[in-house]
């Protein structure tokens, strides 16, 4: 039977580990989906009109074209948040902010 101390670690050390893990995980999969964006951007044209003009099959009014420009920057702030993660200089900024514009 394991010492009270020593079960709080091993609840601790648990719960830290699966945080790890899961915020891991979340990192990885937003920066594979920035690198598709990327190609996206870079099929459609370079721009946020194009992209929007593509996405919607039409010409994009103008809340379509800040539709597509929060989610580049919400992925974007992924993306700086991995490169944060990584020991990648990124600057100072506000990025849940635009994380919490795509949610």
């Amino acid at each position: 039977m394991a010492h009270t101390s020593e079960k709080r670690w091993e609840d601790i050390n648990h719960s830290i580990g699966n945080i790890s893990g899961e915020m891991l995980e979340v990192l990885m999969k937003g920066e594979e989906t920035y690198q598709q964006l990327l190609e996206l951007w870079a099929f459609a044209g370079g721009t946020d009109q194009a992209v929007a003009d593509l996405l919607f099959n039409t010409t994009a009014d103008a809340t379509q074209v800040i539709m597509v420009s929060d989610a580049k920057a919400a992925l974007t702030s992924i993306h700086e948040l991995w490169q944060a993660a990584n020991n990648v200089v990124v600057s100072q900024e506000n990025r849940s902010d635009k994380l919490r514009r795509m949610t």
